[in-house]
């Protein structure tokens, strides 16, 4: 016999660990019916162990980030599942960590190239204006068309500076 569970009325319970001061609102519980999604993950990569039946959208804190988690019963309780990667989705995470870490010291020399007049204006812009003002005059200035590599940029100058945020 299968039995559908109502995993609208456990949703003041979900993900709510004892003790824990955080902030969340559910927007969203619905069945999912199709294979789980792997994103941006190679498909020969990675497998579902178990196939999610719910979606489940959760916004963390005031600013609108939204994180969705795919849910499996299992034995009376609820799982989050992720895709599982095989030895090619290892293989994955090995190319991206590397890919991760040049990004990282190219960033740095970048920084470490940085003089004045341009490093001041760079300050002052993330002070006044905002990460997003500063990483298009960055690549104004330098012709630096990555931006990605231009935001890693302007997080070692301003570390505790939001990508949105001022």
């Amino acid at each position: 016999m299968t039995r559908r569970a109502n995993i609208s009325s456990s949703a003041p319970f979900l993900l709510k660990p004892e003790n824990s001061n955080a902030r969340y609102r559910i927007t969203k519980i619905e069945p999912w019916t199709k294979p789980g999604p792997l994103f941006t993950l190679p498909a020969d990569g990675f497998f579902y162990p178990v196939q999610p039946t719910y979606e489940l959208n959760l916004e963390f804190g005031g600013d609108g980030t939204e994180v969705i988690r795919y849910l499996a019963p299992l034995g009376g309780s609820w799982f989050i599942v992720v895709p599982c990667p095989n030895e090619k989705g290892m293989a994955f995470f090995r190319e991206s960590i590397a890919e991760g870490n040049a990004q990282k010291q190219r960033a740095a020399e970048l920084v470490a190239e940085l003089k004045d007049p341009q490093l001041g204006e760079l300050k002052d812009i993330l002070k006044r204006r905002g990460m997003l003002d500063a990483v298009k005059r960055y690549q104004e200035a330098t012709g630096l068309d990555d931006l990605t590599l231009a935001v890693m940029v302007m997080r070692r100058i301003e570390p505790d500076r939001q990508v949105n945020g001022r």
